[in-house]
């Protein structure tokens, strides 16, 4: 687009989900998931609190900045209690979740560490270690600083505020019915024998099921029990907790830890709004997303370590991780807290446990602040949140979306540059954690977040 070129919105009536479905279905005469090839690329949309120091991605023409937007359409979605079927049409395509940059604030240079090893770089003006730097608008978060759970408290402090009701019983059953699921696991676990992996897969199964239900309340959480001794509490925190995989350990958690806040609302793009942009000179429009100004349930992220997170746990683009974590970023005295491992263009090397990650380019041959809040944690020896993005160069990326995948600290830096202080630090994952979520049946994402997504992408292609 020319310098002289603007866009404008292109007015339009507010689009609702099943409108979308529809026009989907007319137009291409098919009720069925269709195969993955959409351009809609749902995980570069603006993000505020992405900022100027964010790791830039790869090196792809952009499209144009839009300048306005349409008002929100609604894509809430409900998910029935019981489905079944395979995932079809999810192939994978790298633009669905691009770089969640490492959000850093300004701050002091910090010392070059001793004991580093260093390279320095080819002298051929064409070589380059990363893409350039791009310019970000700074947009002052919206956070909510909450205290950990103590999970010696047996019931939610809603629990008193909310009254018992007589609707719903259906949907108060669908809820209930893991305590069976998990009552046959641990009965399977006395008695031995191929019931119990059929009793573990039936939960695991269900479990993925229940984090995207939408019809979830917070009186039928308190009447179904679900969050109390015998229900998603005796999966991770009960006596006979090791009865259960680690990785149903896990999304259980993360399931228990929502509702126990009363976030209860089981799309997977909550908290976030979706608009659609619509450039003047070529009438081509695409859809971004923006965090909701008042989200309730957005947490801060300046907090050293898990912050609440569960390992293994997904979002299908990456504002929506941002919703959940507050942003990619450190700050100058502690460090970075989390960093985004993806295929954004840079000399990263991902080994699974060992992870060899870049630095920001600098424009002079100091360090850029991303790299100077890595050196710092290189120095503290902070444990750092590591996140992966969609990377068709490394097994251990998801197929769609972010993973969260536990805490790395960092044993080493190299420079590559050092007219433009290119560093690479290798990352250590910390022992004692569970597996990195990307093979078999506890991978994510799973095949029900696969199909939400696709049908999702189907709908605002």
């Amino acid at each position: 687009m020319a310098d002289n070129e603007t866009e404008e919105t292109k007015p339009a009536a507010p689009l609702s989900y099943s409108g979308l479905r529809a026009r989907k279905r007319k137009r291409e005469g098919n009720v069925g998931l269709p195969a993955m090839e959409s351009n809609t690329d749902l995980s570069t949309a603006d993000s505020p609190a992405f900022d100027t120091t964010s790791r830039p991605e790869s090196s792809q023409p952009k499209t144009p900045a839009e300048t306005n937007t349409t008002p929100p359409f609604e894509v809430n979605q409900s998910l029935p209690h019981e489905f079944s079927g395979t995932v079809s049409g999810t192939e994978k395509t790298a633009n669905v979740a691009a770089v969640l940059p490492m959000r850093a604030h300004a701050g002091a240079t910090h010392k070059q560490s001793q004991g580093k090893s260093s390279t320095t770089a080819a002298s051929s003006p064409i070589t380059r270690y990363a893409p350039e730097r791009r310019t970000r608008t700074k947009t002052k978060d919206a956070n909510v600083e909450r205290k950990p759970i103590d999970l010696k408290q047996k019931f939610p402090d809603w629990y008193g505020e909310v009254e018992r009701t007589t609707a719903g019983r259906s949907d108060q059953q669908s809820i209930a019915d893991v305590k069976r699921l998990i009552a046959k696991c641990i009965d399977a676990h006395k008695t031995g024998g191929l019931k119990i992996e059929k009793a573990v897969s039936d939960l695991r199964d269900y479990i993925h099921k229940m984090a995207l239900f939408e019809f979830v309340k917070l009186a039928y959480l308190k009447q179904s029990k679900v969050l109390e001794d015998k229900g998603l509490r005796a999966i991770f925190d009960g006596p006979d907790k090791d009865v259960f995989p680690r990785d149903i350990q896990s999304d259980a958690k993360a399931l228990w830890l929502r509702w126990w806040v009363e976030d209860v609302d089981g799309s997977m793009f909550r908290g976030t709004t979706p608009m659609r942009n619509t450039t003047k000179e070529t009438g081509t429009s695409r859809i971004s997303h923006r965090l909701e100004a008042n989200y309730r349930f957005k947490k801060s992220a300046n907090v050293v370590g898990q912050n609440g997170l569960c390992n293994g746990q997904w979002w299908p683009m990456r504002i929506c991780a941002l919703r959940d974590e507050a942003g990619i970023h450190g700050q100058p005295d502690d460090g970075a807290y989390s960093i985004v491992l993806s295929s954004g263009g840079y000399a990263d090397k991902d080994r699974g446990e060992v992870i060899e990650y870049c630095g920001t380019e600098s424009e002079t041959n100091t360090p850029s602040k991303g790299t100077s809040l890595l050196q710092v944690s290189f120095a503290n020896q902070q444990r750092i949140r590591v996140f992966r993005a969609v990377n068709k160069e490394s097994k251990y990326a998801p197929e769609k979306g972010v993973r969260y995948d536990g805490l790395y600290i960092i044993t080493n830096e190299e420079i590559l540059n050092e007219e433009k202080f290119m560093a690479r630090f290798t990352l250590q994952r910390v022992e004692g954690q569970d597996p990195i979520r990307y093979k078999g049946d506890e991978a994510r994402p799973n095949k029900y977040e696969l199909m939400k997504l696709a049908e999702y992408e189907m709908m605002i292609a």
